[in-house]
């Protein structure tokens, strides 16, 4: 039987019931269970323990459920390891955070960007 597991890739940020993973592995062995090796574990609650470098076994019924986090629980679980671990190295991980302005941005190729979509733009002195 063939299960609908999502792909999932190092240092992906995933939910599987309760608990939300940092992925290190994931793979399906010989007798079709699905291995889930994690750098970090923990539930979506401002008391909860965070677990560190374990295995976790799945059937294939089970491994369907594991979805990608939200948003919200990223940046919690986030928050959580760099307070926890600062030690750890979180530049694998995809950044979601929002709050933060990109620093690339030029003021030229924006002018020009919206010059070239038709765009009138004035500059206030």
């Amino acid at each position: 039987m063939e299960y609908n597991v999502i792909d999932l890739k190092q240092y992906d940020i995933v939910r599987y019931l309760k608990c939300i993973y940092l992925v290190k592995d994931f793979a399906k062995d010989e007798n079709g269970k699905y291995i889930l090796n994690y750098h970090f574990r923990t539930i979506y609650n401002s008391n909860a323990e965070l677990y560190s470098e374990n295995t976790y076994e799945l059937y294939g019924f089970h491994a369907e459920k594991i979805r990608k986090a939200t948003k919200d629980e990223i940046r919690y679980f986030i928050s959580r390891i760099k307070k926890e671990k600062p030690d750890f190295d979180l530049n694998y991980v995809e950044d979601v955070s929002l709050d933060k302005p990109d620093k690339n941005i030029n003021e030229k190729e924006c002018i020009d960007f919206l010059k070239s979509k038709g765009y009138l733009v004035y500059k206030q002195i």
